[in-house]
Parts: structure tokens; C-alpha cells; sequence
């Protein structure tokens, strides 16, 4: 008698058909998850803004200080349009308590004669920063005829001494100097020290306007309004690779709200202490930052990061192509989250 035994897995052909379905599944799937995955990339990006913004808000609030995210181009002389990098920025406070002198006006550097005296504190050491502004279309400097004289008095709460005293460290390009007396502010270019007793040199946006009285009294008569700095410990956000914010005169540009700084080419969105958006943003009720794809077959993925300006509130909307206004939904405030 034969006897008829189980048989247990699979023949040839029934493998070679699962081996078939299984690559027509990844087929047909893998391209779709990668697609999917590209197109998450801007959503991901536009709640990597809008999280940044919420912290650096939630910074203000907490320490009391003009807190903010500012936008780094992705190349400020070949790119300066687009950004794909934000850092974190705390404004450090206005520099005072310096003293602005005249001098006589003369071509050349460190050769300006004083016509006044200094008037610094009684037993202060003084560093001096020599004003000059670069001639528009030409490559000469004028320097002269002010001087800017900071002293150990100066500044902060707990100033430097001399001897570790930098105008460079104090003071930066996109700064601005604001006389007292004229009020006219004045943006800083350049920052150079030097090595004492020659001075440091500011070059300024354009020449001091007349007349600016030296003060008879140990008041200031000059400030710095200083730009926002990097806080320390924090690292910059990037955003996913090709998506990227772009800002006019980008053709299709939706940003309205955004300036870049004539210095660096940076872009500052600032919160001061109550929460709310300061500076040049303020003008705005509300603020649209356009983040998309720079992809070739992706140029329809996008979203708009939308800060209230009145209230810091931030939220993120889609753009809406199909009506004839793309900030549709950000006004009506349909679609948020994305």
C-alpha cells in the first residue's frame, strides 16, 4: 500500500508568482510614498517657521526683551531672494553714554584735528571711533569732521575697561546711530577697530547733518541702536532641502510683510516683551511669509506662514490657486495648520 504524504511549501511557479506580485506592489507604491514624502516636505517646512517664531515670541515674553527669528539668504550676493535658514535674535539693548565731538574736515584717515574738546567723565580713559562715509560712485572717503568718544562709563550696566574694549564687539553693521539734536538716524556700514591710541572708524550711510552741539554737561549725546544678536545656544533651524522662503522681487512671491536689511541682506521678524511684532513688520496687520518648493515638478507645493502682527498669534494656511486671490484662506482663516 502507497502511502500519500503532506506536502508543505511551495512550488516553483507559485513562487515566482508571489515574487510578481510583490515587485508590482513596489511598483506601484514606492514611487506614490516618495511622492507623498516630497510633497510633506513644504507643510514640514511651514511648521518648522512657524515653530521657530512661537519660540522665539515665547522667548520675549519670558526674558523680558525684544526677541525674534531672523531669515539668513541662501547666498546674499547670488541668491539674496530666498531663505532657507533662520536663527535665533534678541535685541541687546541701545549703547549710550558716549559723547560726539567736532573735527576739523580733512581727506585722509587719523589726521583729524579737533576744534572742541573732549568731553569725557573726570578720570575716565576714553576710546574714539572717527566718523567717515563712503562717497556714492566714487572710492574715496571722507572722514571727518565728528568723532564718536565711548568711555568707561558707557554702555551697559557693568562696561568693559579699555583694555578689552572693542568698538567691533559693541557695535555692528545695520546698527544705527541716532545725535541728539538733529533727529536724524544714521545707519552704521562698517565697524573697523584699530590699535590704541589711534582710533577705531564707523562709516556711516551718508554725512552727519549741521549742526550738532557739543554738550557743556556729562549727559550723552549720542546713542547706538543696536540690532538684535544671535543668542547664544541656540542653532539655527534649516529648512528641508529645496524648500525655500522666498520674498519679492521673486517672480510668483507671496511674502508681504518681510524687509531685508541694506547691510547683509538678513531678514528680522521681532517680538517685543507684550508678545507683539515690532519694527519694520509692525506696518502690517498681517505678515505672509511664502515658503515652497524649488523642485521643478513640485512649483504647486506651497504654504503661507501668517504672523498677526496685533496679536503675535502664527498660524500656517495653504495657498489658494483656484480663486483669484492666493491669500484667501489666510484671510478667512480657513484651512490653518497645514
Amino acid at each position: 500500500m502507497v502511502t500519500k504524504h503532506k506536502r508543505y511549501g511551495l512550488t516553483l511557479i507559485e513562487l515566482l508568482v508571489t515574487l510578481i506580485v510583490l515587485v508590482t506592489l513596489l511598483v506601484i507604491f514606492v514611487p506614490v510614498t516618495l511622492r507623498m514624502q516630497d510633497r510633506d516636505r513644504i507643510p514640514r517646512a511651514g511648521q518648522l517657521i512657524q515653530g521657530a517664531l512661537l519660540k522665539a515670541r515665547s522667548q520675549a515674553l519670558h526674558d523680558r526683551k525684544v526677541t525674534g527669528v531672523r531669515f539668513l539668504p541662501i547666498d546674499k550676493n547670488k541668491d539674496p531672494l530666498r531663505f532657507r535658514q533662520l536663527e535665533f535674535v534678541q535685541e541687546p539693548g541701545d549703547f549710550v553714554d558716549g559723547w560726539v565731538f567736532s573735527g576739523q574736515l580733512v581727506p585722509e584717515l587719523n589726521t583729524m584735528v579737533a576744534i572742541q574738546p573732549v568731553i569725557n567723565p573726570p578720570n575716565s580713559n576714553s576710546i574714539t571711533a572717527w566718523v567717515s562715509v563712503q562717497l556714492p560712485g566714487a572710492s574715496d572717503v571722507l572722514y571727518g569732521p565728528y568723532s564718536f568718544t565711548w568711555s568707561d562709563s558707557a554702555g551697559e550696566s557693568h562696561p568693559p575697561q579699555r583694555s578689552t574694549f572693542r568698538w567691533t564687539d559693541a557695535v555692528r553693521p545695520g546698527d544705527w546711530v541716532e545725535v541728539t539734536g538733529n533727529g536724524q538716524l544714521y545707519q552704521i556700514t562698517g565697524v573697523f577697530d584699530a590699535v590704541p591710541p589711534l582710533p577705531a572708524r564707523l562709516v556711516l550711510d551718508r554725512p552727519l547733518l549741521q549742526p550738532i552741539h557739543v554738550p557743556t554737561n556729562l549727559s550723552s549725546n549720542y546713542r547706538i541702536i543696536r540690532k538684535a544678536r544671535p543668542l547664544a545656544g541656540e542653532k539655527p533651524v534649516s529648512l528641508p532641502q529645496s524648500a525655500v522662503v522666498d520674498i519679492p522681487p521673486n517672480p510668483g512671491s507671496l511674502t508681504i510683510g518681510l524687509i531685508r536689511s541694506d547691510v547683509d541682506g538678513t531678514i528680522d521678524l521681532l517680538f517685543n516683551p507684550a508678545g507683539l511684532v515690532v519694527g519694520a513688520a509692525a506696518a502690517q496687520d498681517m505678515v505672509y511669509i511664502h515658503v515652497r518648493d524649488l523642485s521643478p515638478d513640485l512649483q504647486d507645493n506651497e504654504v503661507l506662514v501668517v504672523v498677526y502682527t496685533r496679536t503675535g498669534a502664527v498660524s500656517t494656511y495653504p495657498v489658494d490657486r483656484v480663486s483669484s486671490d492666493p491669500y484667501l484662506f489666510a484671510r478667512q482663516g480657513r484651512g490653518g495648520g497645514v
